[in-house]
């Protein structure tokens, strides 16, 4: 079982049968059967990032080492801007302690695809955007078989 397909037919199947499954049990199956590649920890904290329909923040700290921003740019609302995100509406600069960001879902998602990979592993953080999106789909298959069992 190692592509979306061959995954999709699964959690359907369970769905059908009436078998309940949540966000993270279908997040451990993916990243078991396609991306075993991807760093769990940090696969985690993107998954918890994301629990919000609408927005969570992340610390600066998070967006150099994803590698949307550098430490070395000069402004990073240029940065940011630079990859088309318009501050109030597609994020919001805070500050308690450290400096953070409120972004949407989309805007970070969009932040994730304009990353570079990181300079060190070589990680490319698209792969965490594919993954939280097969995750997505699979979550919305598996519902919609689970809701047409039930009737």
């Amino acid at each position: 079982m190692n592509t979306f397909e061959q995954v999709n037919q699964y959690v359907i199947s369970k769905g059908a049968n009436l078998e309940k499954m949540n966000m993270e049990d279908i997040c451990v199956i993916v990243h078991n059967t396609m991306y075993r590649h991807l760093d769990s920890e940090l696969k985690a904290y993107l998954t918890e990032l994301i629990k919000s329909p609408t927005e969570f923040t992340i610390p600066h700290s998070k967006l150099v080492y994803f590698g949307v921003i550098s430490k070395k740019s000069g402004s990073i609302v240029n940065s940011l801007a630079k990859l088309g995100a318009i501050e109030e509406k597609d994020y919001v600069k805070i500050y308690d302690g450290e400096t953070k960001y409120m972004f949407t879902p989309r805007s970070f998602k969009y932040c994730l695809m304009s990353s570079r990979p990181h300079p060190r592993t070589g990680v490319d953080f698209m792969d965490y955007f594919f993954f939280h999106e097969d995750c997505f789909a699979l979550l919305r298959d598996h519902e919609a078989a689970y809701n047409k069992a039930l009737k």
